[in-house]
This record gives structure tokens, C-alpha cells and sequence, in this order.
């Protein structure tokens, strides 16, 4: 992984950056926090799996290398529906 991120360019202290904020982002979706602050967990990953799929794409590696956060990324839509779906149903 590490070399990955050096070789799109990246420095180290943003490959740490970001492992720390997908853990509290994982943390807030699992655990029973409030919708908004849940929103703003999907909002985040969200741009880092579309961010992943671009940076894949333009650093000129192959094109199967932005099928997993795409993968992923759909993993995330369908958590977020289902949450989403779950969050009307207690509301009624």
C-alpha cells in the first residue's frame, strides 16, 4: 500500500492521514451515532472512493485497478440505502 501511494505521488503523511479518518469513519457508521454525523461518514467516503477511482484512472494504471474502490463504492450505496431505509422506517 505504502508504495502504491508513492508511486501516484503521494507522501506518507497523507496515506496515514487518511487510514485514520476511514477508522473514525468506520467507527461512527457501526457504531449508534446521530444521522447527521453518519451522513457526513457516507459524504466521506464517498469522496474517497470516487477519489481512489480517478486517482487510479489518471495516474495511468490499468483500468482494473479502480475496480475495487468501485466495488467498494457500491458496497457504500447499498449501506447507505439500507441505512437510510432503516432510518424512515423508525421514523414512522
Amino acid at each position: 500500500m505504502k508504495a502504491n501511494f508513492e508511486l501516484m505521488g503521494f507522501n506518507d503523511s497523507f496515506r496515514i492521514e487518511l487510514a485514520i479518518a476511514k477508522l473514525i469513519g468506520a467507527v461512527v457508521l457501526l457504531a449508534p451515532a446521530g444521522a447527521r454525523l453518519k451522513e457526513w461518514a457516507y459524504a466521506g467516503f464517498t469522496i474517497t472512493f470516487i477519489s481512489a477511482i480517478v486517482t487510479h484512472i489518471s495516474s495511468g494504471h490499468p483500468v482494473q485497478t479502480a475496480v475495487m474502490p468501485a466495488i467498494f463504492l457500491a458496497i457504500l450505496g447499498v449501506s447507505w440505502y439500507t441505512n437510510r431505509k432503516r432510518q424512515v422506517s423508525v421514523a414512522l
